[in-house]
Protein backbone atom coordinates (compact mmCIF):
# COMPACT_ATOMS: atom_id res chain seq x y z
CA UNK A 1 0.00 0.00 0.00
CA UNK A 2 1.13 3.68 -0.39
CA UNK A 3 1.48 5.44 2.37
CA UNK A 4 -1.85 7.41 2.31
CA UNK A 5 -4.14 5.08 0.60
CA UNK A 6 -5.62 1.45 -0.05
CA UNK A 7 -5.53 -1.87 -1.16
CA UNK A 8 -9.11 -0.01 -1.37
CA UNK A 9 -8.42 0.55 -1.48
CA UNK A 10 -10.15 0.26 -1.72
CA UNK A 11 -7.04 0.24 -3.10
CA UNK A 12 -7.68 1.78 -3.05
CA UNK A 13 -8.90 0.53 -2.33
CA UNK A 14 -7.78 0.65 -1.62
CA UNK A 15 -8.92 -3.42 -1.84
CA UNK A 16 -13.54 -2.60 -1.83
CA UNK A 17 -14.97 -5.66 -3.74
CA UNK A 18 -18.33 -7.02 -3.99
CA UNK A 19 -21.20 -5.40 -2.11
CA UNK A 20 -25.08 -5.63 -2.55
CA UNK A 21 -26.19 -3.66 -5.48
CA UNK A 22 -29.22 -1.87 -3.26
CA UNK A 23 -26.44 0.41 -1.37
CA UNK A 24 -24.75 2.92 -4.23
CA UNK A 25 -22.72 5.00 -1.64
CA UNK A 26 -20.75 2.28 1.20
CA UNK A 27 -18.09 3.23 3.16
CA UNK A 28 -14.86 0.94 3.65
CA UNK A 29 -12.47 1.72 6.65
CA UNK A 30 -9.20 0.68 5.85
CA UNK A 31 -6.21 0.24 8.20
CA UNK A 32 -2.79 0.09 6.31
CA UNK A 33 0.18 -1.39 7.89
CA UNK A 34 3.69 -1.63 7.14
CA UNK A 35 4.79 -5.36 8.13
CA UNK A 36 8.20 -5.67 9.35
CA UNK A 37 10.31 -8.18 7.45
CA UNK A 38 9.60 -12.22 8.45
CA UNK A 39 6.80 -10.82 9.89
CA UNK A 40 4.10 -11.44 7.36
CA UNK A 41 2.79 -14.81 8.72
CA UNK A 42 2.62 -13.14 12.36
CA UNK A 43 0.13 -10.41 10.64
CA UNK A 44 -1.92 -12.88 9.06
CA UNK A 45 -2.01 -14.72 11.77
CA UNK A 46 -3.46 -12.23 13.81
CA UNK A 47 -6.08 -10.85 11.19
CA UNK A 48 -7.00 -14.18 10.50
CA UNK A 49 -7.47 -15.21 14.28
CA UNK A 50 -8.43 -12.09 16.05
CA UNK A 51 -10.49 -9.91 13.26
CA UNK A 52 -11.94 -12.29 11.16
CA UNK A 53 -14.67 -14.34 13.33
CA UNK A 54 -15.80 -10.85 14.79
CA UNK A 55 -16.17 -9.27 11.18
CA UNK A 56 -17.77 -12.60 9.43
CA UNK A 57 -20.51 -12.60 12.13
CA UNK A 58 -21.28 -9.18 11.64
CA UNK A 59 -21.54 -9.92 8.21
CA UNK A 60 -24.09 -12.95 8.56
CA UNK A 61 -26.06 -10.46 10.74
CA UNK A 62 -25.61 -7.76 8.22
CA UNK A 63 -23.78 -5.01 9.61
CA UNK A 64 -20.78 -5.78 7.50
CA UNK A 65 -20.90 -5.65 3.76
CA UNK A 66 -17.60 -7.03 3.26
CA UNK A 67 -14.06 -7.43 4.53
CA UNK A 68 -10.86 -8.33 3.97
CA UNK A 69 -6.76 -8.47 4.34
CA UNK A 70 -4.60 -7.46 1.64
CA UNK A 71 -1.07 -7.91 0.84
CA UNK A 72 0.55 -5.53 -1.83
CA UNK A 73 2.13 -7.36 -4.80
CA UNK A 74 5.02 -4.90 -5.29
CA UNK A 75 6.94 -3.97 -2.08
CA UNK A 76 8.59 -0.28 -2.02
CA UNK A 77 11.18 0.51 0.51
CA UNK A 78 9.77 2.55 3.71
CA UNK A 79 6.05 1.96 2.23
CA UNK A 80 2.77 0.55 4.05
CA UNK A 81 2.84 -3.20 2.53
CA UNK A 82 -0.50 -4.82 3.76
CA UNK A 83 -4.47 -3.83 4.73
CA UNK A 84 -6.95 -4.67 6.87
CA UNK A 85 -10.85 -3.63 6.06
CA UNK A 86 -14.53 -3.50 6.24
CA UNK A 87 -17.25 -2.13 4.44
CA UNK A 88 -20.97 -1.09 5.88
CA UNK A 89 -24.06 0.86 4.57
CA UNK A 90 -24.24 3.85 7.02
CA UNK A 91 -22.08 5.67 10.19
CA UNK A 92 -24.28 3.61 12.33
CA UNK A 93 -22.98 0.17 11.50
CA UNK A 94 -19.66 2.04 11.28
CA UNK A 95 -19.65 2.40 14.82
CA UNK A 96 -20.86 -0.76 15.69
CA UNK A 97 -18.53 -1.99 14.03
CA UNK A 98 -15.71 -0.66 15.03
CA UNK A 99 -16.38 -1.04 18.67
CA UNK A 100 -16.69 -4.84 17.86
CA UNK A 101 -12.89 -4.89 16.51
CA UNK A 102 -11.69 -2.63 19.60
CA UNK A 103 -13.77 -5.28 21.52
CA UNK A 104 -11.91 -8.01 20.11
CA UNK A 105 -8.10 -6.75 20.43
CA UNK A 106 -8.96 -6.18 24.44
CA UNK A 107 -9.76 -9.76 24.50
CA UNK A 108 -6.84 -10.61 22.98
CA UNK A 109 -4.19 -9.15 24.36
CA UNK A 110 -1.24 -11.20 23.71
CA UNK A 111 -2.36 -10.99 19.82
CA UNK A 112 -2.47 -7.49 19.83
CA UNK A 113 0.92 -7.38 21.15
CA UNK A 114 2.16 -9.77 18.26
CA UNK A 115 0.12 -7.50 15.85
CA UNK A 116 2.63 -4.46 17.11
CA UNK A 117 5.64 -6.71 17.07
CA UNK A 118 4.62 -7.44 13.63
CA UNK A 119 4.20 -3.88 12.38
CA UNK A 120 5.78 -0.44 12.11
CA UNK A 121 3.40 1.65 14.45
CA UNK A 122 4.73 4.84 12.92
CA UNK A 123 3.60 3.96 9.67
CA UNK A 124 0.29 2.69 10.63
CA UNK A 125 -2.62 4.78 8.93
CA UNK A 126 -6.67 4.62 9.01
CA UNK A 127 -8.63 6.12 6.45
CA UNK A 128 -12.33 5.86 5.54
CA UNK A 129 -13.62 6.40 1.51
CA UNK A 130 -16.55 5.89 0.33
CA UNK A 131 -17.87 4.36 -3.78
CA UNK A 132 -18.89 7.31 -6.07
CA UNK A 133 -18.86 4.60 -8.49
CA UNK A 134 -19.49 0.89 -7.74
CA UNK A 135 -20.37 -2.25 -10.00
CA UNK A 136 -19.57 -6.17 -8.90
CA UNK A 137 -20.41 -9.24 -8.87
CA UNK A 138 -19.85 -12.15 -5.49
CA UNK A 139 -16.72 -14.00 -6.27
CA UNK A 140 -17.23 -17.51 -6.10
CA UNK A 141 -17.16 -19.08 -2.74
CA UNK A 142 -13.66 -19.31 -0.90
CA UNK A 143 -12.14 -16.84 -3.68
CA UNK A 144 -9.73 -14.66 -2.75
CA UNK A 145 -9.95 -11.46 -5.33
CA UNK A 146 -6.83 -9.67 -6.33
CA UNK A 147 -7.32 -5.80 -6.51
CA UNK A 148 -5.67 -3.53 -9.12
CA UNK A 149 -5.82 0.09 -8.03
CA UNK A 150 -5.01 3.46 -9.94
CA UNK A 151 -5.11 6.94 -7.84
CA UNK A 152 -5.48 9.99 -9.84
CA UNK A 153 -5.80 13.19 -9.20
CA UNK A 154 -8.30 15.54 -10.57
CA UNK A 155 -8.34 18.82 -11.53
CA UNK A 156 -10.16 21.48 -9.53
CA UNK A 157 -13.71 22.19 -11.21
CA UNK A 158 -13.07 19.25 -13.15
CA UNK A 159 -15.01 16.48 -11.70
CA UNK A 160 -18.00 16.38 -13.30
CA UNK A 161 -16.21 16.50 -17.06
CA UNK A 162 -13.85 13.62 -15.45
CA UNK A 163 -16.73 11.71 -14.99
CA UNK A 164 -18.36 12.40 -17.77
CA UNK A 165 -15.31 10.80 -19.78
CA UNK A 166 -15.40 7.59 -17.34
CA UNK A 167 -19.15 6.66 -18.10
CA UNK A 168 -18.57 7.04 -21.80
CA UNK A 169 -14.95 5.55 -22.54
CA UNK A 170 -14.35 3.75 -19.65
CA UNK A 171 -17.36 2.38 -17.99
CA UNK A 172 -18.63 0.23 -21.15
CA UNK A 173 -15.32 -1.36 -21.63
CA UNK A 174 -15.70 -2.47 -17.67
CA UNK A 175 -19.36 -3.56 -18.04
CA UNK A 176 -18.74 -6.39 -20.39
CA UNK A 177 -15.37 -7.73 -18.94
CA UNK A 178 -17.63 -7.64 -15.71
CA UNK A 179 -20.17 -9.30 -17.82
CA UNK A 180 -17.67 -11.82 -19.38
CA UNK A 181 -16.51 -12.45 -16.23
CA UNK A 182 -12.92 -11.05 -16.89
CA UNK A 183 -13.41 -9.06 -13.89
CA UNK A 184 -15.09 -9.04 -10.19
CA UNK A 185 -15.95 -5.73 -9.57
CA UNK A 186 -14.53 -2.04 -10.35
CA UNK A 187 -15.57 1.58 -9.00
CA UNK A 188 -14.47 4.42 -8.10
CA UNK A 189 -13.61 5.42 -4.08
CA UNK A 190 -12.71 9.00 -2.44
CA UNK A 191 -12.87 9.90 1.12
CA UNK A 192 -15.37 10.72 3.58
CA UNK A 193 -12.85 12.54 5.86
CA UNK A 194 -9.75 13.85 3.64
CA UNK A 195 -6.45 13.40 4.40
CA UNK A 196 -5.37 13.34 0.51
CA UNK A 197 -4.67 16.08 -1.62
CA UNK A 198 -8.05 17.70 -2.88
CA UNK A 199 -8.73 15.99 -6.38
CA UNK A 200 -7.70 12.62 -5.37
CA UNK A 201 -9.45 10.14 -6.59
CA UNK A 202 -8.64 5.59 -6.64
CA UNK A 203 -10.10 3.78 -9.37
CA UNK A 204 -10.21 -0.10 -8.64
CA UNK A 205 -10.62 -3.46 -10.31
CA UNK A 206 -10.92 -6.91 -8.53
CA UNK A 207 -9.86 -9.60 -10.56
CA UNK A 208 -9.87 -13.62 -10.37
CA UNK A 209 -5.93 -13.77 -11.24
CA UNK A 210 -3.14 -11.43 -12.62
CA UNK A 211 -3.92 -13.04 -15.93
CA UNK A 212 -7.11 -11.29 -16.44
CA UNK A 213 -4.95 -7.80 -16.09
CA UNK A 214 -4.02 -9.01 -19.80
CA UNK A 215 -7.85 -9.03 -21.21
CA UNK A 216 -8.72 -5.72 -19.35
CA UNK A 217 -5.61 -4.29 -21.18
CA UNK A 218 -6.74 -5.90 -24.49
CA UNK A 219 -9.79 -4.68 -24.22
CA UNK A 220 -9.25 -1.43 -23.91
CA UNK A 221 -6.33 -1.12 -26.89
CA UNK A 222 -9.51 -2.86 -28.87
CA UNK A 223 -11.63 0.32 -27.83
CA UNK A 224 -8.81 2.64 -28.81
CA UNK A 225 -8.19 0.74 -32.33
CA UNK A 226 -11.95 1.91 -33.22
CA UNK A 227 -11.32 5.73 -32.70
CA UNK A 228 -9.84 7.16 -35.58
CA UNK A 229 -6.22 8.89 -35.23
CA UNK A 230 -8.22 12.22 -34.71
CA UNK A 231 -10.66 10.63 -32.16
CA UNK A 232 -7.80 9.46 -30.09
CA UNK A 233 -5.93 12.76 -29.79
CA UNK A 234 -9.10 14.55 -28.69
CA UNK A 235 -9.84 11.55 -25.93
CA UNK A 236 -6.25 12.11 -25.14
CA UNK A 237 -6.77 16.01 -24.80
CA UNK A 238 -9.59 15.49 -23.29
CA UNK A 239 -7.96 13.16 -20.12
CA UNK A 240 -4.87 15.55 -20.16
CA UNK A 241 -7.88 18.66 -19.64
CA UNK A 242 -9.21 17.08 -16.11
CA UNK A 243 -6.53 14.90 -15.10
CA UNK A 244 -3.16 16.43 -13.45
CA UNK A 245 -0.28 14.16 -14.78
CA UNK A 246 0.94 12.30 -12.15
CA UNK A 247 -0.93 8.93 -10.95
CA UNK A 248 -0.31 5.55 -9.13
CA UNK A 249 -0.68 2.23 -9.71
CA UNK A 250 -0.37 -0.84 -7.29
CA UNK A 251 -1.97 -4.22 -6.66
CA UNK A 252 -2.89 -6.30 -3.80
CA UNK A 253 -3.27 -9.85 -2.77
CA UNK A 254 -6.50 -10.41 -0.22
CA UNK A 255 -5.31 -13.38 1.95
CA UNK A 256 -8.86 -12.94 4.00
CA UNK A 257 -12.08 -12.18 2.11
CA UNK A 258 -16.08 -12.04 3.18
CA UNK A 259 -18.89 -10.44 1.50
CA UNK A 260 -22.54 -10.73 1.04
Amino acid sequence: MRPYLLPLCAALTFSVCSLAQDLPRPMTHVALYKIKPNKVADWSAVMKGVYTPVLEQMLKEGTVLGYGADLDILHQPGKTNASAWFTVADWAAYAKVSAAVDEAAKKSPGQAVRLLEATDPEAHQDLLVRSTMFEAVKPPAGALPLSSYSMVKVKPGKNQAWMKLVNAYEKPILDQLLKDGVIWGYGIDVEVEHTMPVGTRVQWMTLPNLAARDKVAAAFRAARSKLSEDGRRTLQASYEEVLETEHTDWMSQTIVFGSR
